[in-house]
Formats: C-alpha cells, structure tokens, sequence
C-alpha cells in the first residue's frame, strides 16, 4: 500500500511522557482498557496468551511472545523513508505467503488480534500493544504506546531482512526503515533476547534434529523463556552463546546474520548491551521507535497513560412513563497511588442540564483489577434523575482515610452526559435466532430530546469475513436513519431495524448520533435477546423528586448514631401501583438483605417507599427496600441471612414523615407484580443449551487455558449467549467461568474433571444457570 510515511522525532517519541492526564473520553479509551485490565474485574484476556512468558501456541517449540515482537517487526521493517512508503500499517496480514516471512507466527498472532479489532482498535495500533505486552510479560521495560494507525488495505513492498543478506544490505535495509547503524545492532539485540531459530523454516542456521523441539533458543535455555535480559549480549561476548544466528551451521553457510551485525562497529554497541541497565533503557527508546514508523496521514496520540479517574459505561435510559431517567455506570479508581483500603467513599457530583447544581450519587465498591504495574478499583453507581431537569456532567470525590477528600474534574472539564440523544437499551435488541440468509435482526431504539432538532441515525461497525485465506474480517460501516416514534415527557422515540451477518455478528458495534450529540460504542454482545416495549419494563407511576432543592443532598446519619429520626405513625406505608408490602426483614452490613445499593433522585433527603420503589424497578429489580429514613435497597432475591421481623421498621421516611422506611438493622421491603421475598435458587448445569451438551464441571488455568479458540466476557453472559457466541465461531466445545466468562474451542485441552460442587457459581445474567467458578468451566460440547 503506497502511503508516504513519517517516522517520529526523535525527541518527541522517545521522552517519557510527563503531559497531564488525559481528558475523559478520548479515542484511546477501548485500548487503555486493553493495555491495563490484564486480571480481576472486567479484565480483558489480551496478556493470557503471554503468561507466562514462555507461553506456546499449543504447540512445543514456540513463544508466543516471540512471535508478536517479531510480528511487529516484520509488519514494518518494509518502511520506505526515503520515498515514504509504509510503516506499521498491519500490511503484513497481506504479505504472509512471502520467502521472507516464513513460518506459523504471522498468521497465528493475527488470529489473536483480530479477536479485539474495532472502531476504537485497529490491528496496526494492536500490533504496537502486543509488543509492548510481550515485552511486558517477559519482564522487559515499559515501551510508550500511541494510537491511531490506520490499517493498510493492501500489501506493501518486499525487503523484510533475512539471515542471507550482506552485512551491508542489513545497513541499507535498517536506514531505510529510519534506525542508524548502533540502532540496528540495539533493535537486533533486543527483538532476540526471547525466542529462537526454528530448524523447519531455517535448515541451514539450525540443523534439524539437534534441538529441543526444533527450536533453537537466543539466549540460554533457563534465560531465554522467562526473561527479557541482556543475556544475548553478554553471552556472545563471552563466546558462549547459544543464539544459533551467531553460532553453528549458520557460518558456513552465511546466515550468521546477528554476529556479523553485532561487529559492525566492531563490538562498540553490543558492548554497551552487555550492562543490563543500558539494555534496559535502549530496548525502550528503539523498540518505540519501531512502533512508531507510521504514514504522515496517520497522528499518533500521547503516550497512553491510566487514567486516575475512568467512567465506565455511563448510561441515561429514559423510564416510563418518561419523567425520570435511569443512570447508571461505574467509576473505576487507579489505586496504584492510593490504596484502595484507603478509600472510604466515592460520589458524583453532577450538574443539571442547564449546569447548575443538580446532586450527588454514591457509587459502591464492584470489583477490583490489576495490570502489569497498576491496579484499580471499581465502584458502580445507579440514580433516578428528573427528565426535565437532567443532568449534564459530574466530577467524582474520592474520600480517603484521614478526612482528605480528592476531586476529580475531568482537567477542568467535568466528566461530559450527553442528554440529547440516548440509546434505550431494554427496547433494543439483538435477536437470537438467525433467518433462510443467516442474518440476525438487530432493532436500536433511542430517545432523543423532543426540543432538540434534527434525526437521529445509527452508526454501525460490523465485521465480515474476508475470503482468499485472510484471516482478519473486514470493517464495514453503515450509516441508518432512525424513524419517529411515541414522546414521553420530554423525549421522543426513535427506532431502527436492519439485518446483521450472523458469525460476527456479536462483535458489532454502534453510536446513535444527532449532529455532534453522540451516545458512543455501544456494542451488540450487550443487547438483550428480545426487545421490550417502552413501558412494560419500568413502573408507569415513577414520580419526579418532591425536592425543589437544587443543592448536593444530605446524607442518612449512619445506624450507630444516637440521633434517631422521628418514628412515624403510618401503618400502611405508601407505594407505586404494582408493589406491595412483604414485610419488615433484618438487614445488616456484612450480609444485605438485598444487595443492591440504589441512589434515588434527590438523594437520602427526598427519600419515600414509592422513589424507592421506582428506582429499583428502573435498573431491572423487582424487590425494594428502604431503611434506617433514607436508604434504600434493590435486588431479585434476598440474602439467606434474612428473617423476618416482628418489629423495628418504623422511623419515618426522610421525604415524607408519614411513611415508614424501614429502622435500624430492619427493611420495609416490597415486591413488584407478585415477586416474593425469596432466597435466589441455587445455580445448575443445564442437559443441554443450543445443540451442546452438558460434559461436566473442569479445571481450567490463566497459564494453560483449557480452550483457546474464542473468548467473550459478558456482563449479561447466559450459557444460551455463550453457545451462539462459540457456535458463531463454529467451535465444537463451549465452557463458561467465573460467571461471566465465555470460552470456545475445537476441543478441551489437557484438564481434569471435578465435582459440581466446583462449578456453583450463577451466570451473571440469569442466577438460576451455573457458569463454572474461579479457574473452573462448565463444559459443554457438540453431540
């Protein structure tokens, strides 16, 4: 592909990056996620394949992490910067058939990839976090990561180095791609210090049958699969390496290519290579450099740093009958700096449409992750906000141990809601079933704001298959308009339905636009099943707050305070139509009576039965409970720790003082359309789900994954979502873990059967299905 091509200044690209914090959100923000959630809550599975690092492809002889520097390195060691042609543009997915890129690595690591391409994630800007990631995973130094390539559409030219080549040509090929003499020898060094020459791609530098598994190590055997060291520089300098493209068969027949690299200033280079502080620090300046050959059309990002302060999927929905919105999401916290034992709360304090005060919402600890140098706490929010009023941006105060209280304003900005336009994802869907042409119906319905003009479309990103033996789908986008349709309040329904490929099709992505309004990345694996009419989800009776206070509200006092709120007289506490009182439960901190902590509009101070009530119903629960005058409570079930109560639930409501709103240790607690106040069932294996068939309950491995074809981590994952999404693939065997995990694969790896007992824990989106556990796999598989 002919692009002109710019390589980055060299100061530019090679400083550590020192600029403020990036402002939320950015293009950045699907490969952040990628590039720090490597294990824990929400972890994405890129590193698995390179932990450790010595990890194979199912295959002796081979190191994944190897392979993806070396993929990396081929990808742009094409780059013209004389006439401007190349760079890392993924033009090697093209180019795998070529003498020059011999062997299994190319087409296996683009396999990897292409599983996390999207919008927000080309293969060129995947390609650069792979390397980093391998290097990472072996120990090795942090390698700045900018954004924003673009992928090439087509080959590019020939002149991938090979060990045959002249030592001249070497130099004329590395100062072609932009790297001096000392460069070459640096980038030489550190591309080999993990990995080996296989003897089936390269007979005349490893004769067959003289190494383990066909495959010569670099560096020595104990050195060479578990660290990123100096070790192939100081062992050619002592004469005794074991890198097989210095030493061995390949002298004799001319493909001693690192050696004779290595002397080209005659050893000043790789001398300094031999302390392992410089190695260190070259490996990152040239390993950066490489990565960032790019075309002058492309503009690489800053360096991607965490972000302090994350909003995760913040989402308005519009509830029936269309006077509150829902609001939703979650605050993720880098605790790298602040440990997260330290953190006593986290809040939003958000502005109404019109920027003015508008209230605070708690969020409460989700989860926590980490990274290779990071870790991070999660803490999720849900609140009921006047339609009319709304809100426009919030920032987050993180309470720390001491009485010291950080807020984050997003640089000044706040953290932007965007009102206007809004995905309405319970009446979206995408179906289950495929049609005669194999395509699945996919419906988007949005709400946008009646006052504000303009159609809203949809932007759809879908992936298809290419043919000819590529193995990265191709990217397509589509452009719908949405039709009008019933207003509530103060918006209007806007629907869409089209057709999607059925393979891929869960890899999707969307935005619902309306000029410069957007609601963004909004993926299809998330939509339910089945869409659901406006209104039969939501109480019809939810009710704007009474506050006409426009500042943050109050806090309840907390249940060891020796104020007591008036206790009221009521004996009927006041509900929304559909609810009705079960009774007064015990409740207490270490064991919920109803595990989810909901933050109605208007806050603690504004606080009745039916806000609650409503509340709870929006976010999807059918039991509610208020306690101790201004908490409340949401949940399907209630904790096996409960009882009921003969007394105790009377103090009075803060927001309306002739209701009882539970006590202290004690819940009103009501049920929506006939729900009861029932224990969650204990989840179970199912016989059979989608032509698979239930094989049992085995132990799996972050190190030795026991399937490895396709992954998929859910928020909503069922096994009837796991089965479509690994029968999409077309693998024989599907296996779900920790609940919301979703693996695929051809067949199990080697693993050991053990009891039920082991795989208990309840599909995240339905309690009654089991999804494995921690380390452990439903298994299902074709008959």
């Amino acid at each position: 592909m002919k692009l002109s091509l710019t390589l980055l200044a060299a100061a530019a690209a090679l400083t550590p990056c020192l600029a403020a914090e990036q402002t939320w959100p950015s293009s950045i923000d699907e490969l952040e996620d990628i590039m720090f959630l490597t294990q824990g809550y929400r972890k994405r599975t890129f590193t698995d394949s390179v932990i450790p690092c010595d990890k194979s492809p199912n295959t002796a002889g081979r190191i994944n992490a190897a392979e993806w520097i070396r993929t990396a390195f081929h990808d742009m060691a094409t780059a013209d910067t004389y006439n401007g042609i190349g760079g890392l543009d993924a033009s090697l997915q093209f180019e795998i058939g070529r003498s020059e890129n011999i062997g299994p690595a190319f087409e296996t690591t683009f396999i990897f990839l292409q599983a996390f391409l999207s919008v927000r994630s080309s293969i060129s800007d995947l390609l650069a976090l792979s390397m980093y990631t391998a290097v990472r995973a072996c120990g090795g130094p942090i390698v700045p990561i900018r954004a924003g390539r673009i992928d090439a559409t087509q080959s590019g030219s020939t002149g991938v180095p090979v060990p045959e080549n002249p030592t001249q040509t070497f130099v004329a090929q590395f100062l072609r791609m932009g790297f001096n003499t000392s460069e070459m020898i640096e980038l030489t060094a550190c591309g080999h210090t993990i990995g080996g020459v296989h003897a089936a791609q390269f007979p005349l530098v490893v004769a067959p049958g003289t190494a383990k598994n066909e495959y010569a190590l670099f560096d020595d055997a104990t050195q060479a699969q578990s660290k990123f060291d100096h070790g192939v520089a100081r062992d050619y300098l002592l004469g005794n390496t074991t890198n097989a493209l210095a030493v061995g068969i390949s002298k004799g027949n001319g493909r001693d290519s690192d050696a004779r690299v290595f002397a080209v200033d005659k050893n000043v280079t790789i001398t300094k290579l031999a302390n392992p502080v410089v190695f260190h620090d070259r490996c990152k300046v040239v390993l950066q450099q490489m990565i960032d050959v790019v075309p002058p059309t492309v503009n690489l990002t800053d360096p991607i740093q965490p972000y302090e302060i994350k909003p995760v999927n913040p989402q308005l929905t519009l509830v029936a009958p269309g006077t509150t919105l829902s609001f939703t999401g979650e605050i993720r916290v880098r605790t790298t700096v602040r440990a997260a034992d330290t953190i006593s709360s986290v809040k939003l304090v958000y502005k109404n449409r019109d920027g003015e005060a508008g209230g605070s919402i708690t969020a409460t600890s989700a989860g926590t992750a980490s990274g290779f140098d990071d870790s991070f706490t999660f803490y999720k929010f849900a609140a009921s906000i006047d339609s009319t009023t709304s809100i426009s941006s919030f920032t987050v105060e993180v309470a720390v141990t001491g009485g010291t209280t950080e807020t984050h304003d997003n640089n000044g900005k706040g953290y932007p809601v965007e009102d206007s336009v809004i995905l309405q994802s319970p009446q979206s869907c995408l179906e289950l079933f495929t049609d005669a042409d194999n395509n699945r119906t996919l419906t988007v319905v949005a709400a946008k704001r009646t006052a504000v003009t303009g159609t809203p479309a949809v932007d759809l990103a879908f992936l298809q298959a290419r043919t000819g033996g590529l193995v990265v789908p191709l990217l397509t986008h589509s452009s719908l308009p949405m039709t009008a349709g019933e207003s509530y309040g103060p918006y209007t329904l806007y629907s869409v339905t089209t057709k999607i490929g059925s393979t891929l099709s869960l890899r999707a992505t969307f935005d619902v636009t309306l000029g410069t309004a957007k609601d963004v990345f909004k993926r299809t694996s998330n939509l339910p099943n089945g869409c659901v009419p406006f209104g039969s989800d939501t109480s019809s009776s939810t009710a704007p707050p009474t506050s006409s206070s426009t500042a943050p509200p109050t806090t309840s006092q907390p249940p060891s305070t020796t104020v007591s709120p008036p206790t009221s007289t009521s004996t009927t506490p006041p509900q929304s139509t559909g609810w009705a009182l079960l009774g007064c439960y015990t409740d207490a901190i270490t064991s919920r009576t109803l595990p989810y902590i909901a933050s109605p509009a208007g806050g603690s101070a504004a606080l009745t039965n039916a806000l609650c009530q409503s509340t709870c119903k929006s976010l999807g629960y059918v039991l509610a409970g208020t306690e101790y005058s201004g908490e409340c409570y949401c949940g399907n079930y209630i904790s096996s720790t409960a009882k009921a109560a003969t007394s105790g639930c009377d103090m009075a409501c803060h927001g309306d003082a002739a209701e009882k709103c539970g006590g202290s240790d004690r819940l009103s607690l009501y049920g929506f359309d006939g729900a009861e106040a029932a224990v969650a069932p204990v989840a179970a294996s199912k016989e059979s789900v989608d032509g698979y068939s239930y094989q049992g309950c085995y132990v799996d491995s972050r190190d030795a994954r026991v399937l490895n074809g396709a992954s998929l981590a859910h928020d909503d994952l069922t096994l009837e979502k796991c089965a479509a999404f690994c029968k999409e693939g077309g693998f024989n065997v599907f296996g779900a873990e920790y609940g919301r995990e979703c693996w695929c694969g051809a067949a199990l790896g080697p693993t050991t059967k053990v009891g039920e007992e082991q795989c208990d824990l309840s599909c995240n989106g339905d309690g009654t299905e089991a999804c494995g556990q921690g380390d452990r796999l439903s298994v299902y598989a074709k008959a």
